[in-house]
């Protein structure tokens, strides 16, 4: 499955693409003028379904690290997804002093990243696996503990199992009884699709297509298949996964080189321009919650703001990304497969 092959990323290269003084867009080395064309740049971070986090010591560590990590990439966005799973959530009303809510204002820290930050939160279930024997939760019961700490919830479903067609189904049609707090919920989003081995370790089989698309079923054929009659839109991640490891396994360093070129391709007239292209940068919670980390993750975040200030990416919440899918794309499905990049774009060697 080479559309869903995981990537492996770093340090940003380079971008291009900047637009004339005269408000043109001037031609590419390859001598194609650059179209209007651009990749909308979501930022997403994880608080993930670990023991540990329901105990006061590393569930404090964890509310301080969001918070410097939010100081920290302030400068670069202005909506940042995290996607979070349930014990964080539910032991907030134990965890939480009266003292920590001093430093934001008399709110919990949820809502505090909400409102000064505008961070959207998505629920979302470790390795996508909400079965009774891996998780006492479910989906529906994330979002609702996620209702009684902040004000605005999304709707949106992260690292759901793309070839668990039970679990695509549930989704679609929504929670009329959620496993612990009988709460009903009808997701609107999906997104970060993962293989069933993800929750093993095993990310090759992650998605990595771009665009927008209703999913048919959950095959391999299928879920890059637009079915009108589904009711659930999938925003594809690009390439999701960065090489915070350094690993030799390489084509792109992270996604903002992936989004170059993919616009690259636009430009030469490879693939179609005015569609809607996507990609996530993604961010695990051994990153953000390590500020000795931060430095790598500020310059994928420095790339994507120079990709957005020359015209040709726009940061957007998974949200605001289905809304101007909608508004401006007229719902028009868009399947870029990882196969289709051409590997003369490629950054870094492959082995």
């Amino acid at each position: 499955m080479a559309h869903i092959q995981t990537t492996w990323m770093s340090l940003w290269i380079g971008l291009g693409g900047c637009t004339g003084g005269n408000g043109e867009q001037p031609p590419t080395d390859s001598g194609h003028a650059q179209t209007s064309t651009q990749v909308f740049v979501t930022l997403a971070g994880h608080v993930e379904d670990h023991e540990m986090v329901t105990q006061c010591p590393k569930w404090t560590e964890t509310r301080a690290g969001l918070l410097e990590w939010a100081e920290a990439i302030a400068p670069y966005t202005q909506t940042f997804n995290l996607q979070i799973d349930y014990p964080f959530i539910a032991t907030m009303p134990e965890c939480e002093l009266p003292e920590h809510r001093s430093e934001t204002g008399g709110e919990n820290v949820l809502e505090y990243l909400q409102n000064a930050y505008g961070w959207e939160f998505d629920p979302h279930q470790e390795g996508g696996y909400e079965s009774p024997e891996a998780s006492p939760d479910d989906y529906a019961d994330v979002h609702h503990v996620l209702s009684q700490a902040v004000s605005a919830p999304t709707d949106t479903v992260g690292g759901f199992v793309w070839n668990s067609q039970a679990m695509l189904d549930r989704l679609e049609h929504g929670y009329a009884s959620s496993r612990l707090h009988d709460a009903a919920w009808t997701p609107e989003i999906l997104t970060m699709a993962v293989h069933e081995d993800h929750h093993l370790g095993d990310f090759e089989l992650d998605d990595n297509t771009s665009g927008i698309w209703h999913p048919a079923n959950a095959t391999e054929e299928g879920f890059l298949t637009h079915d009108p009659s589904r009711r659930l839109p999938y925003i594809g991640t690009g390439l999701q996964h960065a090489n915070w490891s350094g690993s030799p396994r390489c084509d792109f360093q992270h996604g903002i080189e992936y989004a170059s070129a993919v616009l690259n391709m636009v430009d030469a007239g490879t693939l179609p321009a005015h569609r809607m292209y996507t990609v996530t940068l993604a961010f695990p919670a051994s990153v953000m919650l390590d500020s000795s980390r931060h430095a790598t993750g500020i310059e994928m975040l420095q790339a994507a703001e120079a990709l957005a200030d020359s015209g040709r990416a726009q940061i957007a919440s998974y949200q605001s990304v289905l809304a101007t899918w909608q508004a401006e794309f007229g719902s028009e499905p868009n399947v870029l497969r990882y196969e289709q990049i051409d590997p003369a774009e490629y950054t870094c060697d492959s082995n």
